[in-house]
């Protein structure tokens, strides 16, 4: 019998869409999908294919199918409108080479989070194409741009309206254009409890630390200085405060006078949020979704200009997950027994299951 074969496109955008297809691309591989991935972080998949060499591909694009934003904050919109336009340009030339590649590799379902112009692709050759993710680009960008010039923002919509169906995540935003809607449970990178256990023993053993904190931006925008400088002014703060938390995180992050560990000692980060006590990091889906599947609390900065970051700070700080502050904010001063304190909200049904197995259900529906 012929194995179901998947062509998976995945935005280039580092918005954590990569993080959460890894674990979705590693379970349909232990089923016996056959996977060819579309995206330019070839190396990070590179276990993976070590692993199956004969069912997984990944293909780096010559042409950008998802719009990109800048590493600076505040967003330059005139960047953006830019890189919306380049993409919009494009588009044509996109849409010729991938339907060649689809022709040829002749799939039994596409899959997208969430470059649009896939689900064109898919109407067109009558391939099923289902959307994984908790975003879509029409919305996000249509915030970012404030109805600026939304006329050039249509053709995603478009795009978008075309998908068979669309696997909501949790810690969703707005996601307007999508006509067939299923929310999915959470989907996260697994965790080595044992190893988690075993690594926080060590640390509280050698460290004699009160607490332990795991400092994060994700890799986006560890190259913006300014974000990195509103991350150490709240570990600042606090170490003034306590003078004995275990903080854990990259060189850029690292505060005079604080007990400190770069995070290369290490090689699984989300299991570092998994043996910590809180975290200190930006809003975003994959933080989040450690963060809840790892059932600790975290100071989370989040972008004023971004939907998605508006959105989750109000769940995040209604079910006291954390305390949510604007990057925009210059004076802030955070209490940290105020995460502590503090009852959260139990997690829902879909914080508690696993995504995975239900987006595989879903999968299997259309092929």
């Amino acid at each position: 019998m012929d194995r179901t074969k998947i062509v998976y496109y995945i935005s280039d955008t580092g918005w954590g869409h990569l993080t959460r297809s890894l674990r979705i691309i590693e379970e349909l591989l232990l089923r016996g999908y056959k996977i060819n991935v579309i995206n330019s972080y070839v190396e990070i998949f590179e276990p993976l294919i070590r692993n199956y060499p004969e069912s997984l591909s990944v293909y780096k694009p010559h042409i950008k199918g998802d719009p990109q934003l800048p590493y600076g904050y505040p967003f330059n919109l005139r960047e953006i409108e830019y890189s919306i336009r380049e993409v919009l340009k494009n588009k044509k030339d996109w849409l010729k080479v991938e339907t060649e590649r689809l022709e040829r590799i002749k799939p039994d379902i596409i899959i997208s989070d969430i470059t649009p112009w896939s689900f064109i692709i898919g109407d067109k050759l009558k391939i099923p194409a289902i959307a994984i993710t908790n975003i879509n680009w029409w919305d996000e960008y249509r915030f970012i741009l404030k109805d600026k010039d939304n006329l050039i923002l249509d053709e995603f919509y478009e795009a978008y309206e075309k998908a068979t169906c669309a696997l909501i995540l949790p810690f969703e935003s707005l996601n307007t254009p999508f006509k067939n809607i299923v929310r999915i449970p959470i989907v996260t990178r697994k965790i080595n409890w044992e190893r988690v256990r075993e690594r926080r023993r060590e640390l509280l053993s050698f460290y004699r630390p009160t607490l332990i904190c795991t400092v994060t931006l994700g890799g986006h925008y560890l190259r913006n200085n300014d974000l990195i400088n509103k991350v150490k002014k709240v570990i600042h703060s606090i170490s003034e405060r306590e003078k004995n938390i275990l903080f854990i995180g990259r060189s850029d992050f690292r505060v005079e006078n604080t007990k400190f560990i770069e995070v290369n000692e290490f090689t699984e980060f989300h299991e570092l949020i998994a043996l910590s006590d809180f975290i200190i990091g930006k809003i975003s889906y994959g933080i989040l979704s450690e963060m809840v599947l790892s059932d600790i609390s975290g100071i989370l900065f989040y972008r004023a200009m971004v939907l998605e970051d508006i959105i989750n700070a109000d769940n995040i700080s209604e079910a006291k997950w954390g305390i949510t502050i604007p990057f925009e904010e210059e004076n802030f001063y955070v209490d940290l027994a105020n995460l502590f304190i503090s009852e959260r909200s139990q997690k829902s049904k879909r914080l508690l299951q696993d995504g995975t197995e239900k987006i595989i259900e879903w999968i299997n529906r259309y092929v």
